[in-house]
């Protein structure tokens, strides 16, 4: 796998580091996770990308994705980003989290319009590290907005009013601008 992979698994890994909560968000910039070495990262299995392919369909693309533990459960989880032009629009391309289902994959969330970076928190939402996505497009200025995880999936829609700014630089960067993998 490329080493942008690796080092989003690897960031990822750090979000999964941090202590479990209660189920409230923990403030920005309190406990959270040390840096995790690049040589920690893992790497995402081959039925998560072909799981990820069947999820968005048909259509000539790229992604990007990593494996780390978000939930701190012990099991990867897989974060993709998917871009293409069946997928992605002004506003951008869908984040999607996949979650070990038995012996597959299940999609905790599809997250439309987002625009890439996608960064690992040092926060939690109910167990699960939080995310930044960019959202821009449509006329609209340019920011990173904090995903939550709400016990059951991450915001649909990161366009939505009462999402969180939060600094560009926050977090780590575990989803790149730039191109990605072919889909298979």
């Amino acid at each position: 796998m490329r080493t942008s992979v690796l080092l989003l698994g690897a960031a990822l890994a750090l979000v999964a580091c941090q202590p479990a909560d209660s189920g409230a968000e923990a403030p920005a910039g309190t406990g959270g996770a040390e840096p995790v070495p690049a040589s920690r990262a893992a790497t995402v299995p081959a039925d998560a990308v072909t799981y990820l392919r069947t999820t968005v369909g048909e259509g000539e693309g790229t992604y990007n994705a990593a494996a780390v533990d978000l939930d701190g459960d012990g099991t990867d989880e897989v974060v993709g980003y998917v871009m293409g032009p069946m997928w992605c629009g002004s506003g951008g391309c869908p984040v999607l989290v996949l979650a070990r289902a038995g012996e597959g994959w299940r999609v905790v969330t599809q997250t439309s319009v987002t625009q890439a970076p996608v960064r690992g928190l040092d926060t939690t939402s109910h167990g699960w590290g939080d995310l930044s996505v960019g959202v821009s497009g449509g006329g609209a200025e340019g920011a990173q907005v904090r995903l939550t995880f709400d016990g059951t999936t991450y915001p649909d829609n990161p366009t939505l009013e009462g999402l969180e700014t939060v600094a560009p630089d926050v977090g780590t960067e575990l989803i790149p601008v730039g191109p990605g993998q072919p889909l298979p």
